[in-house]
């Protein structure tokens, strides 16, 4: 699922993530991690890369892909 990104001044990307513990259970979010930032690729053109983190999409757990 594509999630919204969000923006600077949003003030869960403030907070400290949590760690992740129960690993079986983060399929779900890495499947939401990879589709948001396959789309947010297809409206930029990123020279040197992209990543995305869990925080990004609302969820302040200590994930991320690049």
């Amino acid at each position: 699922m594509i999630r919204n990104v969000l923006k600077r001044g949003d003030p869960i990307l403030t907070q400290p993530s949590a760690e992740v513990v129960n690993f079986p259970s983060l399929e779900p979010l890495i499947e939401d991690l990879w589709g948001t930032l396959i789309a947010i690729q297809g409206l930029y053109k990123f020279t040197g890369g992209s990543g995305l983190s869990a925080v990004q999409i609302g969820q302040p757990l200590r994930v991320s892909i690049v």
